[in-house]
């Protein structure tokens, strides 16, 4: 694995902790770290105290990207699955770690059989979308950069 300095996306949050309760968000305190954080079950959202971020698990690392498409009024095509329900179907590649609604990549890949594949497909639920923006609608949301590292494995390299 190869590190490469990157500067990273993610959602800062900057709303009134004190009213996600009558949002929906269930408070959790985990001791290890003394993190306080809220979560909102339907959505997936998770509020943290210490550092004042919002995470998505569906969408782990990519949540500045996903918002910051929002603020720049991306046309998101929900999809619907007996299933599933309505989502919303996104892609990374894991080469440049760009998030993105193209599938392109990702399908030439799945037709050619790759076992190693430098794009990876992304669900997530309508209600996170929702959630995303009614905090935004407050204004409690924003993208905030974050200097970081991201991890390339070498065969990329060889390919690029």
């Amino acid at each position: 694995m190869i590190q490469v300095p990157m500067t990273f996306k993610q959602i800062g949050f900057t709303g009134d902790y004190a009213q996600l309760k009558s949002m929906g968000f269930e408070f959790q305190k985990l001791y290890a770290g003394n993190y306080m954080q809220w979560h909102h079950e339907e959505s997936d959202v998770r509020i943290w105290k210490k550092g004042a971020d919002v995470t998505i698990s569906q969408i782990s690392g990519m949540e500045g990207q996903l918002l910051q498409m929002m603020l720049d009024d991306t046309v998101f095509p929900i999809k619907h699955s007996n299933i599933i329900g309505y989502y919303l179907e996104m892609y990374v590649n894991c080469v440049t770690n760009i998030l993105t609604l193209d599938h392109r990549g990702h399908e030439a890949e799945v037709m050619l059989g790759c076992i190693d594949r430098s794009w990876q497909s992304l669900i997530m639920n309508r209600d996170t979308i929702l959630m995303l923006q009614k905090l935004g609608k407050l204004g409690w949301i924003h993208v905030k950069d974050v200097e970081g590292v991201h991890y390339i494995d070498e065969k990329w390299l060889e390919v690029a």
